[in-house]
């Protein structure tokens, strides 16, 4: 609480990530709703993209995730990105 989306983002990719970033302009808002057989909600994120630049550190994973890596443009088919997720990331690199 208290903290803008911006400083939000550049704590979560120092906690997963090991990195320091600037945070910048935003690219995207998703909602991923997830429910249950019955069409019920089960999970309800909000999912906040923003273009970013790296300012120092290097790129290791925490302890949630498994794996973190820098990737270029053409590398990207073969981390088998849902669609949504691969579509935001192209509008990144048109940044």
């Amino acid at each position: 609480m208290g903290e803008t989306i911006r400083e939000t983002a550049c704590r979560e990719v120092q906690e997963e990530c090991g990195i320091e970033i600037e945070a910048g302009e935003l690219l995207d808002v998703i909602d991923a709703i997830y429910r249950d057989k019955e069409g019920k909600v089960r999970y309800h994120y909000v999912l906040v993209d923003l273009v970013s630049t790296h300012l120092s550190g290097e790129v290791t994973p925490g302890s949630d995730i498994d794996e973190a890596c820098w990737a270029t443009k053409e590398e990207l088919p073969k981390f088998h990105l849902p669609e949504r997720t691969l579509a935001v990331i192209l509008k990144a690199f048109e940044k």
